[in-house]
């Protein structure tokens, strides 16, 4: 099973909230996220044209297919209102990923989302380590992170470049046992 994923990403779900791999029919949803401001300043540069949306796609799959990369639109009942994914870096470990619609930030979908995304990244694709590098100004992403049970690692000085300028990030770490000691508690 853990490498039936390359072929093609399952469909996770807990109650209303699911991810699924991006399709086309996300276009629209994920554009329009990373074209709002309140989420593209903690971005160094997510996909804001349609034509990007469309290489980005092509690119996820065939990354997907290598073993590398995991990209999931993550739905609220019949709606995109956002995305994660899991890139693997190093045998064991790998950097994962979200963004979120502005309307679902402090409801409780990204416990559920994120959940869903770290119980795939250790159980399927069966992962140790899993990274966050977090924009050191987005203190409710780090909050949201220490919900999971990730644990910051360090600052990252001038990790990102961002329109213009260099940007801080913190690292944060979830470790296999760390995460399932989450799911226990």
């Amino acid at each position: 099973m853990a490498s039936s994923w390359k072929g093609g990403l399952p469909t996770l779900r807990q109650g209303r909230v699911s991810l699924r791999e991006i399709q086309p029919e996300d276009e629209d949803p994920i554009v329009a996220l990373f074209r709002d401001p309140r989420v593209s300043r903690h971005l160094a540069d997510p996909p804001r044209s349609r034509k990007a949306f469309r290489q980005f796609v092509k690119w996820s799959a065939g990354t997907r297919l290598a073993g590398r990369y995991t990209g999931f639109a993550v739905r609220q009942g019949a709606r995109t209102v956002g995305m994660m994914y899991v890139w693997v870096v190093a045998p064991g470990t790998a950097e994962i990923g979200f963004a979120l619609s502005p309307p679902m930030w402090g409801t409780g979908l990204f416990r559920a989302a994120g959940g869903l995304l770290c119980r795939f990244a250790f159980d399927v694709m069966k992962l140790h380590r899993l990274e966050m590098r977090i924009a050191a100004e987005n203190t409710r992403a780090q909050v949201a992170v220490y919900k999971l049970g990730a644990t910051p690692e360090g600052l990252l000085r001038d990790s990102f470049l961002k329109d213009g300028r260099y940007h801080d990030s913190v690292m944060f770490r979830l470790l296999r046992p760390e995460f399932m000691a989450t799911l226990r508690s």
